[in-house]
């Protein structure tokens, strides 16, 4: 289980530093709504993408080795794919970050602010399913393909992946919770931060993480 959670980490660390649910916490703990809305949302969030990741594991064991003549061929084929869609969607958003004229954060995400628990949850989920999300949760789940894991281990997995993918939304509002008085202060500085830099540092993190896993297919074949 060793070699499968190191495997996981980076694809966990990926996701967890994606600019999009990171904003979209920021907005929503400055929002007028934060006491109702950030738990919710921070719940359909966890919730969201442990169920990914399964729904990812469980679709990457139900392939069955006997009709795959060579089953790490078949893996490392769809490790490149995976991996050359991610390589793809770093060169679109470093394109766009180059043509972008104004700084700012999408229309959009200056609605949730008005949302209620309800939406805060739906909107949490649906994060969860942005190509992104589901390209790293997909490549998560095939690179443990190949391991005789029991349901137990496999659980211990989807926890520790989860925790560390959604561990840059649950820290801003756990720490705001518990220090409200300052939290206005950084936020706001991190949403500064985000809007300026978040094309750069998805980019190079797309394109980083693409590169290993069409690396890790490639040794695989």
């Amino acid at each position: 289980m060793a070699d499968a959670l190191g495997r996981l980490l980076p694809l966990a660390v990926a996701l967890a530093i994606s600019s999009v649910p990171i904003l979209v916490t920021v907005l929503i703990l400055l929002s007028p709504n934060s006491r109702r809305s950030a738990f919710p949302f921070l719940v359909g969030f966890v919730v969201g993408v442990a169920v990914v990741f399964t729904g990812c594991i469980a679709l990457a064991q139900a392939i069955p080795a006997p009709v795959v003549r060579h089953p790490q061929q078949a893996l490392g084929i769809a490790l490149i794919v995976i991996g050359a869609a991610l390589v793809a969607l770093a060169v679109i958003s470093g394109v766009r970050g180059m043509h972008a004229e104004a700084v700012g954060v999408p229309r959009w995400m200056n609605l949730v602010s008005e949302f209620g628990p309800l939406r805060s949850i739906g909107l949490g989920l649906l994060l969860c399913f942005r190509p992104k999300s589901l390209l790293l949760c997909a490549a998560a789940g095939l690179t443990v393909r190949s391991d005789r894991l029991s349901l137990g281990e496999l659980a211990v997995l989807v926890g520790v992946f989860t925790l560390i993918a959604t561990s840059t939304v649950i820290a801003p509002i756990v720490v705001a919770a518990a220090s409200p008085q300052h939290a206005q202060g950084w936020l706001t500085a991190m949403r500064h931060w985000i809007e300026k830099n978040s094309a750069t540092v998805t980019t190079v993190i797309l394109l980083i993480i693409g590169v290993v896993i069409v690396g890790d297919g490639i040794t695989r074949l």
